[in-house]
C-alpha cells in the first residue's frame, strides 16, 4: 500500500467478442461478416511484444494479470506471451493470471495453462444469451459445441471461476451455474454436452 492504495491486478484486452464476430479467431468465422474476405478471423489488438512487455511488468511487480480473451487466437497470444515473459525475466511466480471469458479456448491451451497456473474464468451466459447465434453463425457447430469449456478445465485442475460481465449482462451468479450445469440455448439446443 502506498497512500492506503495498491494495484490489485492488471487489465489487459486482446480482441473482441464473438457476437460482434471481433474476437480474435485461428480460423474463420462461420459466417463471414459483410465486406469481409472469406478468411476473416476477427481483430488482434496487441503485437506479441507489447503483450510481452506488460506480461513482465506484471511478473516484475508481483501484480496478477487479468486478460480478456474471446478467440482462440487471442487465448494463443496470451498463453505463448505470459510463458515468454516468465523465460525471459526468470520469475515463475504463482500470480494466478487470469484468461478472461475462454469462449473459445482450446484443449491443447487449456494444458498449457494448467501447466503455468493460469486461472480461467467462464462467461456462460453467452450460452443463454447468444448461443444460437454463435452455433448458427459465429462458430457453427463444432467449435459451437466446445463453447466455454469448463469441464475441460474442471479435468486438468484448472482453477476456475464464473462471471457475468456486467453491464453486458445483469449480475446472478446463479444464473451462470445454471448455465453451466444445462448449457441450454433459447432455442432448445444444449451447447456441449459433454462440458456440463
Amino acid at each position: 500500500y502506498t497512500n492506503h492504495s495498491r494495484i490489485g491486478g492488471y487489465k489487459l484486452f486482446l480482441d473482441g467478442s464473438p457476437q460482434g464476430k471481433t474476437a480474435w479467431l485461428s480460423k474463420p468465422y462461420y459466417e463471414v461478416p459483410e465486406g469481409y474476405d472469406a478468411d476473416y478471423c476477427g481483430f488482434q489488438i496487441f503485437p506479441d511484444e507489447e503483450v510481452v512487455r506488460h506480461c513482465k511488468i506484471c511478473l516484475e511487480n508481483d501484480w496478477q494479470l487479468n486478460v480478456h480473451c474471446n478467440g482462440d487466437a487471442a487465448c494463443e497470444q496470451l498463453i505463448r506471451c505470459y510463458t515468454q515473459a516468465i523465460e525471459e525475466t526468470g520469475l515463475k511466480k504463482d500470480l494466478r493470471p487470469v484468461m478472461v471469458h475462454c469462449q473459445t479456448v482450446r484443449d491443447d491451451q487449456l494444458d498449457r495453462m494448467a501447466e503455468i497456473g493460469m486461472v480461467a474464468t467462464f462467461f456462460l451466459d453467452h450460452i443463454h444469451f447468444w448461443g444460437d447465434y454463435h452455433y448458427t453463425s459465429v462458430l457453427g457447430h463444432d467449435r459451437g459445441m466446445h463453447i466455454s469449456p469448463i469441464r475441460e478445465a474442471l479435468k486438468r485442475g484448472i482453477n476456475y471461476t464464473m462471471h457475468q460481465d456486467s453491464p453486458v449482462v445483469n449480475p446472478n451468479a446463479l444464473f451462470a451455474v445454471h448455465n453451466a450445469v444445462n448449457r441450454k440455448t433459447p432455442a432448445g439446443r444444449v451447447l456441449g454436452e459433454d462440458q456440463k
